[in-house]
């Protein structure tokens, strides 16, 4: 039995804002730092996608840093980025 995750990763192909409005309720009990990746092959949706989890996740407390590049040599936009409990 796992009493309480310290860091939560999140790769989920596309519905990572989903995954997060999920975890709303553990919010409320604890706060985990996250790590999670977004995608897109359009850089308009990607920064999309980037921009409203990143809102949500302020909306509950956190604050999101987007982490080192890992794929700048592919035909695709990803980014990887850490949210931690704001002070």
């Amino acid at each position: 039995t796992i009493a309480q995750a310290k860091l939560v990763k999140v790769d989920v192909e596309g519905a990572e804002l989903a995954v997060l409005q999920g975890m709303t309720e553990m919010f409320r009990t604890h706060r985990p730092g996250i790590i999670y990746e977004i995608d897109d092959a359009d850089v308009a949706a990607f920064q999309q996608k980037a921009r409203a989890c990143a809102e949500f996740l302020g909306e509950h407390g956190y604050q999101v840093t987007p982490l080192a590049e890992s794929y700048a040599d592919i035909d695709w936009h990803v980014g990887h980025f850490l949210a931690t409990e704001s002070k």
